[in-house]
């Protein structure tokens, strides 16, 4: 199996999807609560249903399956194994920055 990671090709496996863990949806998209937060935002029928899965939503990365493609880091020579480092440290980067702005209310 191949996936595609910017301009290469690269051999793939399939992993546990990290925004889910596998579940293929999620309530993170409401974002992270004190316990106090919690508290005030739910009251005991909320909670019930929140931790029932009432608020979880399809998730975004893995479009509901539980897994995805991730490069097959044992089949990488050393040239794409540094492209592949890259555009992780790319990605992630931009991944901190939308959640920068997300906080910021963009």
């Amino acid at each position: 199996m191949k996936m595609q990671i910017g301009d290469i090709e690269v051999p793939a496996v399939w992993a546990i999807c990290h925004e889910c863990g596998g579940e293929g949806k999620s309530s993170a998209y409401l974002g992270a609560y004190t316990a106090e937060e919690f508290d005030e935002a739910f009251n005991d029928n909320g909670k019930a249903d929140y931790f029932g899965g009432a608020y979880d939503r399809t998730c975004e990365h893995c479009k509901g399956s539980g897994k995805v493609q991730e490069p097959d880091l044992r089949g990488l020579t050393a040239e794409q194994r540094d492209y592949v480092a890259g555009w992780a440290q790319e990605e992630a980067e931009y991944r901190a920055m939308c959640e920068a702005e997300r906080r910021m209310g963009c």
